[in-house]
C-alpha cells in the first residue's frame, strides 16, 4: 500500500480518472477544513494551505487509491474470515423478506420501509445519536444529512438515483453536532469507504456503530435524469417517487407515471459506477434492497453478528415483520452480472 500522497495525487490518481465515488471521506479526513464539495459534484481544494504541505490524510483515507481497499482484509475485520468462492454476494448469515409495521413508514416507503424502520429503532432506543443518510432538496437532488429524530428520518425516505457525499457528514456530526454514536446508511461504495476508514482507525471512524447498506445496480447523473424528466413535461419539484423495475426507470408525479426504458439511460451513468462490482453492499452489517421480494416487501441480507443482533431486536420490538424467501437466485444473478461487467482495473 502506498503511504504517501497529497490532494494533487488524489486528483491525478482518482478524481480525474473518474474513479472517485463521491463518498466525501476526504472532506471529513481533512484536519484543516481545506477540502470542500464543489458545485461540479467533486471534491475541491482551491490551493494548498495550512497543514496541507506535509499532510496526506485525504489521500490515505481514500478507498479508491490503488492498493488501499483489500477485500480479504476488510472481510476479516468485519466477519473474522475471508469470503468463500460460492458467496457471490458477500458473506452473510441469513436472507429474508421484511417490511415495517409503522403505518406512516409504509405510506412513504420505497418498498418495505425496512431502512426507515431500522433507523427509527436506533433512534428510539438511543442506540445512536444520529444517522448519516441521504436526503433530497425540493428538486429531488440528493443531499447528505445527519438526522436525529423521527421527522428528519422520514423526510429522508425514498430512493434517489444520484449520489451525495454522505461521509463528509462525519465531521459535521461528530465535531459540529457533538454526536458520539452514528449509523451510516449508504450505497455499496459508501459502505466500502466507511469500512476502509474503520480499518485505518481514523479519528472519526470510531463513531460509526452501524453500517446499513443499500442494493445498487448503478446511479445516474442528476443533470441527465432531471433533464429527461422535465423534457416529458414533468417538474422535478413535483416528483413523488422514483424507482427502477421491469427494465425501465419510473417517475411518479401526482398519479402520473413516466416510464423511460433503461436502454435510454445508459449515457446517464457516471464513470465511477462502471468500476463498481458490489451490488448488495457486501460489507454492511445489514444490506437492504427490493429484488427477490414481493411487492411491498424488502429483501434483507443479514451479514455481521451485530447486524443479526439488531435485526432480532427489531422483530422482538415489533418494528418489522418478516417472511421466508425461498428463492433468491435473482440476487445471485445480479451480483454475478455486476462482478462480470465491471471494467477491469487494479484498485
Amino acid at each position: 500500500m502506498k503511504s504517501m500522497g497529497n490532494f494533487e495525487d488524489l486528483e491525478k490518481e482518482v478524481i480525474e480518472k473518474g474513479l472517485c465515488t463521491h463518498c466525501g471521506a476526504c472532506i471529513s479526513a481533512c484536519p484543516d477544513y481545506n477540502i470542500k464539495w464543489g458545485l461540479d459534484d467533486r471534491p475541491r481544494r482551491d490551493k494548498a494551505k495550512g497543514m496541507c504541505e506535509n499532510c496526506t490524510e485525504c489521500y490515505d483515507c481514500c478507498h479508491r487509491v490503488q492498493g488501499h481497499f483489500i477485500n480479504n482484509k476488510i472481510n476479516k475485520l468485519i466477519f473474522n474470515r475471508d469470503q468463500n468462492e460460492d458467496e457471490s454476494f458477500g458473506i452473510y448469515k441469513e436472507v429474508v423478506a421484511a417490511r415495517a409495521k409503522d403505518k406512516e413508514i409504509i405510506k412513504i416507503s420505497q418498498d418495505g420501509g425496512v431502512v426507515s424502520a431500522i433507523g427509527l429503532y436506533l433512534l428510539d432506543k438511543q442506540l445512536v445519536d444520529g444517522i448519516i443518510t441521504t436526503g433530497k432538496d425540493q428538486y429531488w437532488k440528493p443531499v447528505s444529512d445527519v438526522v436525529t429524530n423521527r421527522e428528519e428520518l422520514l423526510n429522508s425516505a425514498g430512493t434517489k438515483y444520484y449520489i451525495a457525499p454522505v461521509l463528509k457528514m462525519l465531521k459535521d456530526g461528530i465535531i459540529d453536532m457533538e454526536l458520539d454514536r452514528l449509523a451510516v446508511i449508504g450505497l455499496p461504495c459508501q459502505i466500502r469507504s466507511a469500512r476502509y476508514l474503520q480499518q485505518r482507525e481514523t479519528d472519526l471512524s470510531y463513531a460509526i456503530t452501524y453500517y446499513i447498506g443499500l442494493f445498487c445496480t448503478q446511479n445516474y447523473e442528476y443533470k441527465n435524469l432531471s433533464e429527461a424528466i422535465e423534457k416529458k413535461g414533468l417538474k422535478m419539484n413535483d416528483v413523488n417517487k422514483m424507482d427502477v423495475k421491469n427494465g425501465a426507470f419510473h417517475t411518479y408525479v401526482n398519479g402520473t407515471q413516466l416510464k423511460i426504458p433503461l436502454k435510454e439511460t445508459k449515457t446517464w451513468v457516471p464513470d465511477f459506477c462502471k468500476y463498481c462490482d458490489d451490488y448488495t453492499a457486501e460489507y454492511a452489517d445489514i444490506s437492504i434492497g427490493s429484488q427477490g421480494s414481493d411487492e411491498g416487501w424488502s429483501t434483507v441480507i443479514i451479514r455481521s453478528e451485530g447486524g443479526r443482533n439488531l435485526f432480532t431486536e427489531l422483530i422482538k420490538a415489533n418494528y418489522i415483520e418478516i417472511k421466508k424467501i425461498d428463492d433468491y437466485k435473482i440476487i445471485d444473478t445480479n451480483s454475478n452480472k455486476k462482478h462480470q461487467n465491471v471494467l477491469k482495473i487494479a484498485i
